[in-house]
């Protein structure tokens, strides 16, 4: 009887969890269902694009809009009726996918490949530069070490490449980024074979993120992108692959969650943003080992703690050990916070120098100077916050601004990453520091830059970009009709973690490329769910059909 009891208990418990599971994640997809509605209407009414010079100042076009509406109709009726995935087996649709992207991502290297570095990319090129040469008075002069201590892991990466190929090699810096683009695709889809439990899912994923082309157009930007997201999601695919074997083989569940922390501290180590996908996986890792009461889920929870706070001590450790120089925490996050709260000539929430009046509280590193900082940056997000309460009509029009022109911005900065801020004439002083392109040297360059290829990609883009949104509510609605599983949301949960923290953050398009990529895998679903939505209609009518002749 106590046995019994035991068993019954056990089961109950296990019950009461699965529900607080499920409706956990019911309640995280209904949201975020709302939210990508709201972006798949605004995809479809609005095109914000940048001038052909590419200063941040991204404006609506509507007559891109009225180009894209047509074809993006055409497209998702092309797209119901597509089945190639159906009758050829995924790895083979995964393999040549990664290979094709992999090819984009050379040719569009190659086309850039004089093209100098810019923006940030350049701060981490120059002081990996300067790292190289034992300049360890200019690095310090500098402050770039201590205002941007996240691109300390960058600049070693850097400095390696600099010291092997020569740092005015540019196509060996973008090498990394090509190479990382089939990376991507493979595991992307992978993964989403995985949560989805379905291997058309990703076939669909693959095809998906090829015909991406901001993807591969990404591998020209010099920065931490690109190797980071491949290895966020090689770790998701650990990931997932630990917890559905965790109730049968703990052993193995263990070593898979630990190659998992050890690909999110690559990730990290190039680019910190990354953080969002960890804290995606976070959520997972502890909900679930809670649920299941499982120790070893939990310690895996704690290692990735740890990976966060080592992916950026141990490159600052190696820099300080190696000049001398205390790198220091940088401008306090917060900073960074108010400036996205903050009007732009940019456009709202977009960079405005804010965080540039706390360079010396950064360099100087002490703990008076960070206080007196955030004293200031807490008075100044005080006030913004009190002009939204008082006025929140403006908040309003600020925060829709400020999503749709990162959101709604189809092709994510991917000709801005190749193209800006290397030429010589600025912009009358509207925007300090920043420059106008180079005026193509080539028929690519010159067409990419302000031709037909120009206006073509765009409106390429811009269909794309509100079919997936189209996609991702389709594929929400197909969570929400079954039993989803945590895990099995890991992709929502970033996308979701995504669109919130660049609602606060500084906001730029290509800060949203990342998020938007990673929600491919439920694009795909979605398809597939409104493609079996449409076939099972089509038989029903057609069964009636025959009925009703036979009648």
């Amino acid at each position: 009887m106590k046995q019994y009891r035991a068993k019954h208990q056990g089961h109950v418990e296990r019950t009461i969890g699965e529900a607080i599971n499920l409706g956990l994640t019911r309640i995280g997809l209904t949201i975020l269902l709302i939210i990508v509605a709201i972006l798949a209407l605004a995809s479809l009414v609005t095109t914000y694009i940048f001038p052909y010079t590419n200063f941040e100042t991204p404006f609506n076009s509507f007559s891109y809009v009225l180009v894209s509406l047509p074809l993006i109709g055409g497209a998702l009726f092309f797209i119901t009726k597509f089945s190639y995935f159906n009758r050829v087996q995924s790895s083979r649709v995964i393999a040549v996918c990664a290979s094709i992207s992999f090819l984009f991502s050379i040719i569009w290297v190659s086309i850039f490949s004089s093209y100098p570095p810019n923006a940030d990319q350049w701060i981490a090129v120059n002081c990996a530069q300067m790292l190289h040469n034992n300049e360890v008075d200019l690095l310090n002069q500098s402050g770039l070490l201590q205002v941007y201590p996240f691109q300390t892991g960058l600049v070693l990466w850097n400095e390696l490449v600099g010291s092997l190929f020569g740092f005015s090699n540019w196509t060996a810096f973008r090498l990394l980024g090509c190479i990382s683009v089939p990376i991507i695709v493979l595991f992307l889809s992978r993964t989403a074979e995985l949560v989805f439990d379905n291997s058309k899912v990703g076939s669909v994923c693959a095809i998906l993120s090829t015909v991406f082309l901001p993807l591969s157009c990404y591998a020209s930007f010099i920065y931490g992108t690109l190797p980071s997201l491949a290895a966020s999601l090689i770790a998701f695919w650990f990931q997932i692959r630990a917890i559905r074997i965790q109730a049968n083989d703990a052993g193995k569940c263990l070593r898979l969650g630990i190659t998992s922390c050890v690909m999110f501290f690559i990730a990290l180590f190039f680019k910190l943003n990354s953080l969002i996908f960890l804290i995606a996986a976070e959520a997972v890792w502890f909900f679930t080992a809670i649920l299941r009461k499982s120790g070893g889920l939990l310690i895996i929870c704690m290692l990735n703690i740890a990976v966060y706070f080592s992916s950026s001590f141990i490159p600052n450790y190696i820099v300080e050990n190696r000049t001398g120089i205390e790198v220091g925490s940088g401008v306090p996050k917060t900073a960074w916070i108010v400036m996205g709260l903050q009007e732009s000539d940019r456009a709202a929430g977009w960079y405005n120098e804010y965080v540039t009046q706390y360079w010396g509280a950064a360099i100087d590193g002490s703990y008076d100077a960070y206080q007196n900082a955030n004293k200031q940056i807490e008075a100044d997000l005080s006030e913004r916050i009190n002009e939204f309460c008082s006025n929140p009509l403006y908040a309003v029009d600020f925060f829709s601004e400020k999503v749709l022109t990162q959101w709604s911005e189809p092709t994510f900065q991917s000709l801005w990453c190749s193209f800006t801020g290397t030429g010589t004439v600025s912009q009358d002083g509207k925007l300090a520091g920043v420059n106008a392109s180079f005026d193509g040297d080539s028929l690519l360059q010159s067409s990419l830059l302000d031709g037909m290829l120009h206006k073509g990609y765009v409106v390429y883009c811009d269909t794309f970009q509100s079919i997936v949104y189209i996609m991702i509510v389709a594929g929400l609605v197909f969570m929400l009709r079954r039993p989803t599983e945590l895990h099995s949301a890991i992709f929502a949960i970033a996308l979701f973690g995504g669109i919130i923290f660049h609602v606060l953050w500084e906001a730029k398009s290509c800060y949203t490329f990342t998020y938007f990529l990673t929600a491919l895998p439920i694009a795909a679903q979605g398809i597939l769910y409104i493609r079996g939505f449409i076939m099972r209609n089509s038989t029903t009518r057609t069964t009636l059909h025959h009925l009703r002749d036979a009648n």
